[in-house]
C-alpha cells in the first residue's frame, strides 16, 4: 500500500511537472494582457495621425472585440477628455466615444507642451461646416485620467504620440539634441517656457486608477510604422518588451533624437512602480502616491551617429540588390527545434544561459530571450563595458557582424517627491539597450541601412547580463541590377507633393540609405530610400500641421535607367 501510493505520487508530481511546463510563456500563444483588457485609439486630426491610430488598434495584439478606433466621424473631440467633475460639459466615461472607459487610450494628434488638438476631421468644409474655422484642443486642467465612473472602473494606461506634450527639462539642449531632448538635465524647478516640468503640469491629471502616461518630450514624427514597432516589442512570445520599454524604443526609433518619455506614481521605490510592468495589468495604480516617477532613454556618449548627411553625397547610381531570408548561425543550428506559432522555438539553452531561442523563418530573424532584472545595488558600468560585453556574447552566440556600427541608450530612471519644496531629484538606471546598425559598402563609402531590418539590438542588465537580442540581418544574394538613384531635388519636390500644404513646414531633416523590412516580412531587394524629415513652420500648429516623416523609393527602376547583371 506505501508503495503504490509512493508510486501514486510520483506519477502526480510528474505530470504537475509536464504540466507547468506545458505552460511555460514561451511554449504556447501567450496572451497580451489580462482577460476583459480593452483598447481604444482616436486621432486628433486628419492625416498620418489618422493613419498612425488605425495602424496602432490594428496591430494590437487583443480580440477584436475588446479594441475599437473612436472619434472618427467627430468634428471636435475635447468632451471626451474632460472629466465632469472639473468640467460640467465634459464626458470621459461617455460610452462610446469617452477615453476613460479603455484600459489603454493611444491618442494620435498635434501637440504642444500646453494642449493637443482634438479635431479628428481637421477643417473639413463638407464634414465638419460649422467648426471649419475653429481650432478644438484639448485642456488638460480639466482632465482626470483613471477615476472612471468612481466604482474601481478606468483608464489604466495613456499613451499619445504628439509632440511635446510631456515635455521634460530644458528647451535648448547640448546639440546633436533637439529641443527638449535632453530631460537628464531636469533639475527640479517649476514649469516655465524655458525648463518644463512634466510632473507639475500631468501630476493633477493621474487619477487613482491610473498606472502610467507615456508621451514624448521632443517633437514627435509619428508614422504607422512606430504604432507596428510597438507592438512587435512587446510581443509576448518574441521580444517580450515591458510597457513601458516598448513605448519608449518604439517610437524612439522613429527619429533620431526622439525622447519619448513614461511618468508614474507611486512610492520612494521606483522599482515598485508601473515603469517595471512586464505587460499590461488589470490593476489600479499603487496606493502610496509619495513621488513621481518618469522612464526616458538618454544616448551613449561615445556613440552618438556622426553628422547629418548632406545631398551632394548621394550616388547617381547604386545596385539593387537579392536577398534571402538569414541562415541559421552555425553556433545555434545543433540545437533541437519545434515549430510554434509559425516560429521555431529551442529550449536547449536555457540551462546554461537563461536563454530561450525563437527563429521567425519568413526572414531567418533570431530572439535570444532571457531574463529582465533591477537591483537597487547593481552599480551601472561604464559605456565601453557595455559594448564589449554585447560584442562577446554575440561573437559566441556567432551573431556578430563587422559592418554593425554599435549605438547605445541607457533607460534612465528619475524620481521627484510630489511635495518637492527642496527641488530634490533622483536619477537610477533601469537598463542598457545597444543597437548594432547595417552598413553597406558602396565604393568605399558605409551607407547605412534604414528601417527595422539590418538590425541587432541587445537589452543588458545594469550588472551586463543578457537579458534579451535579436537580430534581423537577411543575407545580400548578389546584385540584380545597377540602377539610377533620385537626385535630391527629385526626391523632396516628390516628398513634399505628400504634404497637404508645403507652404506651411519648413525641412527639419534629411537621410538616405539602404532599407531592411522588418522581421516579420519577406524582403527580396534592398534599395536605395531617401528620408525627409518635416516640421510646421514657427507658429503653425493647426490640425492639418502634424510632424510628418516621408520615406521616397528612390531607385529609378525602370529598363532606360538600369543595368542588368
Amino acid at each position: 500500500m506505501r508503495m503504490t501510493m509512493r508510486c501514486a505520487l510520483g506519477v502526480v508530481a510528474l505530470l504537475a511537472a509536464a504540466a507547468l511546463a506545458s505552460c511555460h510563456s514561451l511554449q504556447k500563444q501567450a496572451l497580451p494582457g489580462p482577460p476583459g483588457f480593452t483598447v481604444r485609439a482616436a486621432p486628433g486630426a486628419p492625416g498620418v495621425p489618422r493613419e498612425t491610430a488605425s495602424e496602432f488598434i490594428h496591430r494590437a495584439p487583443f480580440p477584436p472585440a475588446s479594441k475599437a478606433l473612436v472619434h472618427e466621424g467627430l468634428c471636435y473631440a475635447e468632451p471626451f477628455f474632460h472629466d465632469p467633475a472639473v468640467d460640467p460639459a465634459g464626458r470621459d466615461t461617455d460610452r462610446y466615444s469617452g477615453v476613460d472607459t479603455a484600459h489603454l487610450f493611444f491618442s494620435a494628434t498635434c501637440g504642444t507642451p500646453e494642449t493637443w488638438l482634438a479635431m479628428p476631421n481637421g477643417r473639413d468644409p463638407v464634414k465638419c461646416a460649422q467648426s471649419a474655422s475653429e481650432t478644438h484642443a484639448v485642456d488638460p486642467f480639466r482632465m482626470i485620467l483613471g477615476n472612471g465612473t468612481g466604482i474601481g472602473d478606468g483608464m489604466r494606461y495613456f499613451w499619445q504620440c504628439a509632440s511635446n506634450v510631456l515635455a521634460h527639462g530644458p528647451r535648448q539642449c547640448p546639440a546633436p539634441a533637439p529641443e527638449f531632448g535632453c530631460p537628464e538635465g531636469f533639475d527640479g524647478t517649476q514649469d516655465t517656457v524655458l525648463a518644463r516640468n512634466a510632473y507639475e503640469r500631468w501630476g493633477f491629471i493621474l487619477g487613482p486608477g491610473l498606472r502610467m502616461v507615456c508621451g514624448f518630450s521632443t517633437a514627435a514624427f509619428c508614422h504607422p510604422d512606430d504604432a507596428r514597432r510597438v507592438w512587435e516589442l512587446y510581443d509576448r512570445a518574441s521580444n517580450g518588451y515591458g510597457v513601458a520599454d516598448a513605448f519608449i524604443e518604439g517610437f524612439r526609433r522613429g527619429r533620431e533624437g526622439t525622447v519619448p518619455l513614461c511618468i508614474t506614481r507611486g512610492g520612494a521605490d521606483v522599482e515598485r512602480t508601473a515603469l517595471f510592468d512586464e505587460e499590461f495589468v488589470l490593476s489600479p495604480g499603487p496606493f502610496v502616491t509619495s513621488h513621481y516617477h518618469a522612464q526616458y532613454p538618454a544616448a551613449f556618449r561615445s556613440t552618438r551617429p556622426a553628422e547629418r548627411p548632406d545631398e551632394s553625397g548621394l550616388p547617381q547610381w547604386a545596385p539593387i540588390y537579392s536577398l534571402r531570408p538569414m541562415p541559421l548561425p552555425p553556433a545555434l543550428k545543433p540545437l533541437s527545434y519545434e515549430t510554434l506559432g509559425g516560429s521555431l522555438l529551442s529550449r536547449d539553452l536555457e540551462g546554461a544561459t537563461g536563454l530561450v531561442v525563437r527563429v521567425r523563418p519568413e526572414s531567418g530573424a533570431v530572439h535570444l530571450i532571457g531574463r529582465t532584472r533591477f537591483e537597487r545595488a547593481d552599480r551601472p558600468l561604464r559605456e565601453d563595458e557595455y559594448l564589449e560585453r554585447a560584442d562577446r556574447f554575440l561573437r559566441e552566440m556567432g551573431l556578430a557582424e563587422p559592418d554593425g556600427k554599435p549605438e547605445g541608450i541607457r533607460m534612465v530612471l528619475e524620481s521627484v517627491p510630489v511635495v518637492n519644496r527642496t527641488y530634490e531629484v533622483a536619477r537610477s538606471q533601469k537598463g542598457v539597450i545597444l543597437l548594432f546598425r547595417r552598413q553597406i559598402d558602396l565604393d568605399g563609402r558605409s551607407v547605412p541601412v534604414l528601417g527595422d531590418g539590418g538590425l541587432i539590438r541587445v537589452v543588458l542588465n545594469n550588472d551586463g547580463s543578457v537579458a534579451r537580442a535579436a537580430k534581423t540581418w537577411r543575407e545580400i544574394a548578389g546584385v540584380r541590377k545597377i540602377a539610377r538613384v533620385k537626385p535630391f531635388d527629385t526626391a523632396y519636390r516628390e516628398a513634399q507633393r505628400q504634404l497637404a500644404d508645403p507652404g506651411r513646414y519648413r525641412l527639419d531633416g534629411w537621410a538616405w540609405g539602404y532599407r531592411e523590412h522588418g522581421e516579420g516580412e519577406q524582403q527580396a531587394d534592398l534599395k536605395v530610400v531617401q528620408v525627409f524629415y518635416f516640421a510646421p513652420r514657427a507658429g503653425d500648429a493647426g490640425p492639418d500641421a502634424a510632424h510628418r516623416r516621408i520615406e521616397i523609393d528612390a531607385h529609378l527602376d525602370v529598363a532606360e535607367a538600369t543595368i542588368d547583371r
